[in-house]
């Protein structure tokens, strides 16, 4: 359902498409799982290249920005939604420690299992609970 908002990375939407060519075009691997991304992915593909805010636009960042944009895919976008960039910094490190991971799909399910240890504080012995999961 729409909030009847327009969504502002839309309202200069040449600018942001040029953008997003740029951000992509650099071949950088996703900012937050840190793996590559695949260019050729069609549209809406989970693990298409998409770009992120590092201030998300919700709390005042710009989606016009170059040094705001940061390329993500699509996938762990999705994970991120409006989390501060610290926070996911935390989940990087604490999935790096629990042997990281080589696909986004594994990445986003040991994020998962690594946010909600932090926030037990319990970030320790997640890899049997993610290999366990098959929620991604």
């Amino acid at each position: 359902m729409s909030s009847g908002k327009p969504n502002p990375r839309r309202a200069y939407g040449h600018r942001r498409d040029a953008l997003r060519a740029r951000v992509l075009g650099r071949g950088d691997p996703c900012w937050i799982c840190g793996l590559p991304i695949d260019p050729s992915l069609p549209n809406l593909d989970p693990f298409q290249g998409v770009v992120d805010e590092a201030v998300p636009v919700s709390q005042g960042g710009s989606p016009l920005d170059p040094g705001n944009c940061l390329p993500a895919h699509r996938c762990c976008n999705a994970w991120r939604g409006a989390k501060p960039v610290a926070v996911v910094r935390e989940v990087q490190l604490t999935v790096a420690s629990m042997g990281g991971a080589t696909t986004p799909r594994q990445w986003c399910a040991m994020a998962r299992a690594a946010l909600a240890a932090i926030r037990r504080g319990k970030a320790v012995g997640l890899q049997q609970q993610v290999e366990q999961s098959t929620d991604w």
